[in-house]
Order: C-alpha cells, then structure tokens, then sequence
C-alpha cells in the first residue's frame, strides 16, 4: 500500500469566476416586473418604494428582490401580488373581484351570497333596534315637554345622545309600538 504523503493532492472543486458570479437569473418575476416599471427609472422606482436607486437596479436586472420590495412595487402600481410573484390572476388589484367571480362555481357564489344576506340582514335588524330606541326617546321627549314646558333642551340632547352612542337600552315591540304619535294638526 502506498504512502498517503506519496499520492499526488485531490484536486478541490473549482469555483466559478467571479465575473459569472454576478450574473443573475432573470425569471418570469423578472419580466412581470420589469413589465410594470417600464418607463420609470431605477431613481424614480427608488422614491417610490423607500429603496435605494442601485438595489432597484439589481432587482430590475434578475436579483431577487426583497418582499418589502415587490410589496411597496404592488402597493404603488395597484397590482396584485399574485400576478407579480407567480403570474396567476389578473394584473390590476381592480381586476380580481371581476376575476374570482369569473372563476367561482356556481356553489362558491351561492354561498358568499347567502354570506353577504346573513350579514345584511344583521344590520337592518340592529338599525331597526337603533331606530326604536330614538323613536322611544324623542316620543318621551315630547312627553316630557308637554308635562314640563320649562324642561331644558340640553336635557333632552344628553338623552339622545346616550341613544346615538349606544348608551340606550333595548326597547320592546310594546314599548315602541304602544305609543301614541303626537302629530301637528293645521296643514291642511
């Protein structure tokens, strides 16, 4: 068996150059993006997203750019940031409603459409609430002012405005409804 110190040395993997170490891949991202800068320049793009002029320049030619980067990019653009990363989907934020209802099956729209009716009806019904409890107010109001003619008016403000911040109770279908309207005769 021959010597370790005999044998001639293993020759090590041998690196790139540096020149090829600088070459960057450019990537369908790469044209996407380039695609929605056009026309603007590596200084503009720069004051635009808060990124130095020479790193945008790097980015534009096939480094890969950084996520506040392309966020910044698709924020000032409008674009949809699935287009620029994967190329799916359309390429203006404004455009993707227009897109999902295209591609949603018949069961995804009927139920996002019973979704928006449940929460719809949720507010009408807390409108209705909101509205009893000022109609409550305001008849107790003239109530008041017909048993107490000299009743401050900031009174009154104060009432309505704990019904308008939410500061009102609940008021029953009776309460509401049992009521009688006082209504101005004459016009007529």
């Amino acid at each position: 068996m021959p010597n370790a110190s005999c044998l001639p040395p293993t020759p090590l993997p041998s690196l790139p150059a540096p020149d090829t170490l600088k070459t960057m891949e450019f990537s369908p991202l790469h044209e996407r993006l380039k695609s929605v800068v056009a026309g603007q320049s590596y200084r503009q793009l720069g004051e635009l997203t808060g990124t130095n002029a020479e790193t945008v320049r790097r980015y534009v030619a096939g480094q890969a750019p950084s996520v506040e980067f392309l966020s910044a990019i698709c924020d000032k653009f409008l674009i949809n940031g699935e287009w620029l990363l994967t190329g799916r989907g359309p390429m203006r934020r404004q455009e993707i409603r227009k897109h999902a209802l295209q591609e949603a099956s018949a069961a995804e729209l009927l139920n996002a459409m019973a979704t928006t009716l449940e929460k719809l009806t949720e507010r009408v019904e807390r409108l209705e609430m909101y509205l009893q409890s000022l109609e409550t107010l305001l008849r107790a109001d003239v109530q008041a002012e017909r048993n107490t003619p000299g009743q401050p008016a900031a009174d009154r403000a104060v009432q309505i405005g704990r019904a308008i911040s939410g500061g009102a109770v609940g008021v029953t279908g009776q309460a509401a409804n049992g009521a009688s309207r006082s209504e101005p005769s004459g016009h007529g």
